[in-house]
């Protein structure tokens, strides 16, 4: 993440799996593969269970340091 940005965007009730009502939460973070470019991403919890994760597409550098 950069700038350590996190943006809580949505709060409401939903039931989870087994029926019982959660919070669910959607935050909105900025991240990097690079350094350089900067990238969207979401994260979607229901309680404390990952419920989706989203993130632009983005350009993945290959390490010349690792053979």
């Amino acid at each position: 993440m950069l700038d350590d940005y996190v943006a809580f965007n949505t709060i409401i009730c939903k039931r989870d799996s087994q029926g019982r009502l959660r919070f669910m939460r959607r935050y909105h973070f900025e991240f990097s593969a690079t350094g350089n470019e900067r990238y969207n991403g979401t994260i979607t919890l229901v309680g404390h269970k990952t419920l989706n994760i989203q993130l632009e597409p983005y350009r993945i550098v290959e390490d010349e340091t690792v053979h």
